[in-house]
């Protein structure tokens, strides 16, 4: 994804950190120091931001390792200012599948808050600052009675004495994230939960549609609520909920349509194949004339050892073009049957990279397909979408 860099990688799945991230520690160092005007207290505050960071991307790998029980790979996982998202590379329709994806980030989030729960007896007041940071949360969303703060000097206390309270300040933030997950805003994890249960009794369309209502109507309560308090996080979370469901509802939409049609609906017969030993200059000619963006490779025995796609082509023509297309050739690729569904196809695509595939059958190839040819039919069925 553009805009970020690879922090670490575990599990397989890499963990990605969006540029803006660094604003936000800025900002913190900032405000802490204008605050306290002391270095050290500074660097606690900053690190239980970072713990709670952390926090956040275990909640992620929740969600991606329970995927990959069911066979779902996770293509990373990115970190930004408003929290983090695993991208899956499809979400299962099995609606008791989608369920344990969607409970297992909260319920790691829980289980943190657990392990940390023994310092609870060890020092006093803890157990008072974590459920003041909690019932702060909630007040928010008037789920409990307005309070005052002023007097409470639980919450109000030294900065200089943070490191005292940084594992309960740890503890409420992930009851706090976890909470927060699984109100019913889909498509955050309750309204997946809510998507999956729907899903067991109605369509997987039908179910997406009433999770998204409902995710509006939350959406406008944020949006409300912020502007009311005023809480401007309130607002954004409010928009992102409001755009990410109707997003969400029309990949759905899209992924319900395409599974009605298969591979050979779009298969191209005409196709060009292009020689190893041939140059990329004659390639390229082939492709300013429009009708093809990208081409599948054969050796002299006339088999597909590789593929040409556009954006390979289009680096070319910055090059020599002179040069061989078996010095340019992708070897990563695959053979795809005629029988399978568009929706499988959109997806193996999208989440592989890949610019065009043959199409086999008994053994025999008997075309293409191409984004090209794949973006022609999506514009052609876009009304039904």
């Amino acid at each position: 994804m553009k805009g970020t860099i690879q922090i670490a990688r575990f599990a397989n799945i890499p963990v990605l950190l969006h540029w803006s991230f660094g604003l936000v520690l800025l900002y913190v160092m900032y405000a802490a120091m204008a605050e306290t005007g002391d270095w050290l207290s500074m660097l606690w505050i900053l690190g239980i931001v970072l713990t709670i960071f952390v926090c956040v991307v275990l909640h992620e790998y929740g969600h991606a390792l329970m995927a990959r029980q069911f066979g779902v790979r996770t293509r990373d996982i990115i970190l930004s200012p408003i929290g983090g998202v695993a991208r899956l590379e499809y979400l299962p329709e099995k609606p008791s599948q989608e369920l344990w994806i969607a409970l297992a980030g909260p319920f790691v989030n829980i289980v943190i808050a657990l392990l940390l729960s023994p310092y609870f007896l060890l020092v006093a007041d803890s157990w008072q600052v974590c459920t003041d940071i909690v019932s702060l949360f909630l007040e928010s969303f008037n789920v409990i009675s307005e309070r005052s703060y002023q007097d409470n000097d639980t919450l109000l206390t030294p900065i200089h004495s943070l490191g005292h309270f940084f594992v309960p300040v740890v503890i409420g933030m992930n009851l706090i994230l976890a909470i927060f997950n699984m109100l019913p805003a889909f498509p955050m994890d309750g309204g997946r939960v809510l998507r999956a249960l729907f899903s067991f009794q109605l369509s997987r369309l039908r179910a997406t549609m009433i999770a998204t209502l409902l995710g509006w109507i939350s959406a406008i309560f944020f949006i409300y609520k912020g502007i009311n308090d005023p809480n401007p996080v309130l607002i954004v979370i409010g928009i992102f909920v409001f755009f990410a469901a109707y997003q969400e509802y029309q990949m759905v939409r899209r992924d319900t349509v395409l599974n009605s049609y298969k591979v050979r609906d779009i298969i191209r017969t005409d196709f060009t194949k292009i020689p190893t030993s041939e140059t990329m200059q004659s390639v390229i000619d082939t492709y300013k004339r429009g009708q093809e963006d990208s081409f599948v490779v054969v050796d002299l025995l006339d088999r597909i050892v590789g593929v040409l796609p556009e954006s390979v082509i289009k680096k070319a023509t910055k090059q020599s073009s002179f040069d061989l297309v078996e010095q340019y050739q992708q070897v990563r690729f695959e053979t795809i049957s005629p029988n399978e569904s568009l929706k499988w196809l959109f997806h193996k695509m999208q989440t592989r990279g890949y610019y065009i595939l043959p199409v086999y059958e008994s053994g025999e190839i008997i075309g293409v397909v191409d984004r090209k040819g794949f973006s022609d039919f999506l514009i052609e069925k876009r009304k039904l979408f």
